[in-house]
């Protein structure tokens, strides 16, 4: 058992503890909005478009999604692979940035929602399916749109 026989040691050691326990929070925060961090990726086609995705599915992932980017390139994307199908609802939150986005059901298209504006750290609009999922595919702001991507178009996924 560690005694400590002045208070000024015992307030040392409190203060010590505190530090400790402050920087171990700041790096996790540091950690879980670095965006250094490497995707897999892969390919979808939709409308004989090609378009190169990062590819999602650990739910800590999927929290951050887009969030915190200052951009995506013209013909990328962030696809969000869910273990099952369910509703699934988005948020702007902490975007920088507009986006399209597309609901998918086994491989087809059930809804999109596009240009949708950023929102701040605590976003009033819900996004949702409307529906059950599995896929959800984020897109720049006006990709549907300006290349003819509609709801019922077939999705498929190259690995």
């Amino acid at each position: 058992m560690l005694w400590i026989k002045s208070p000024n040691k015992l307030c040392l050691l409190i203060v010590a503890a505190i530090l400790l326990m402050v920087g171990i929070v700041f790096i996790t925060i540091l950690n879980f909005y670095s965006f250094d961090k490497i995707l897999p990726t892969a390919t979808v086609s939709i409308q004989e478009k090609t378009i190169k995705v990062e590819f999602v599915t650990t739910a800590a992932d999927m929290y951050r999604g887009l969030s915190g980017r200052n951009y995506l390139c013209s013909d990328c994307g962030m696809l969000f692979d869910f273990p099952n199908s369910g509703e699934r609802k988005f948020v702007m939150r902490d975007m920088k940035f507009p986006l399209d986005i597309v609901f998918i059901s086994n491989g087809r298209i059930i809804k999109i929602d596009a240009n949708l504006v950023p929102a701040g750290d605590k976003p009033e609009i819900i996004y949702s399916s409307e529906g059950e999922v599995n896929q959800v595919l984020e897109l720049n702001a006006g990709y549907t749109t300006q290349n003819n991507i509609n709801v019922g178009d077939f999705v498929s996924f190259n690995p």
